[in-house]
């Protein structure tokens, strides 16, 4: 069995199909943080109808604040946080790279969380078998309970599967996402406007909620 580190401190105990003890490569190389695409390519024009599917604009907050808008947001503070995942992978540490991408992308005490996450699982064998080159964690959103440019408050769906194979394909939670405080993001890597002040599967309370 092998303990995986995913939803805002919480341990998921995922058991492994084989007991796969892949030997880490040993790099501290930083992956480049970037916009993921905002768009996808139309059909192709043989299959009528012809249509364009056009993500949300993540950088630039909408006039109505939807579940899409959430999505895209939510997929690219995962970036950075898959970043941040696969350098620990590759390196077997926590080097002083890792909490720069935390900070960008999550506020105050979800930070701490964070970071007490991402130092746990270099106990035991917990990053045995993940590749360096994973992918990102993806979460959809199900229901904003909020949606004012001051607060977001989603139940979201993740799949860590891209990270880790033998993941749970689908993990409830709940996330809320505040306004970016730029001073914790100097180095820009955090594209949109929003930081995680939130990320459980426990809904929030008074205190955390929006």
């Amino acid at each position: 069995m092998r303990r995986t580190f995913w939803l805002a401190g919480i341990l998921i105990l995922t058991a492994s199909a084989a007991s796969a003890c892949g030997g880490g490569t040993h790099h501290s190389t930083d992956p480049t943080t970037t916009l993921l695409p905002t768009t996808t390519s139309t059909t192709p024009s043989t299959l009528p109808p012809a249509t364009t599917t056009t993500v949300p604009d993540p950088v630039n907050i909408p006039p109505t604040i939807d579940a899409a808008y959430v999505n895209a947001v939510l997929a690219q503070l995962n970036h950075v946080y898959g970043d941040a995942q696969r350098i620990e992978i590759a390196t077997k540490f926590l080097p002083k790279s890792i909490p720069p991408l935390l900070r960008a992308i999550f506020g105050d005490a979800q930070y701490a969380r964070e970071l007490s996450v991402f130092s746990q699982a270099l106990q035991g064998n917990q990053l045995d078998g993940l590749s360096p080159n994973a992918g990102d964690r993806k979460m959809t959103a199900v229901a904003l309970s909020s949606n004012s440019t001051s607060c977001i408050q989603a139940s979201i769906v993740a799949d860590y599967r891209s990270v880790d194979p033998v993941a749970p394909p689908s993990v409830p939670g709940y996330v809320v996402l505040r306004p970016k405080i730029s001073a914790d993001d100097p180095q820009g890597v955090n594209r949109t406007p929003w930081m995680i002040f939130y990320e459980s599967n426990q809904a929030p309370s008074s205190g955390d909620a929006c």
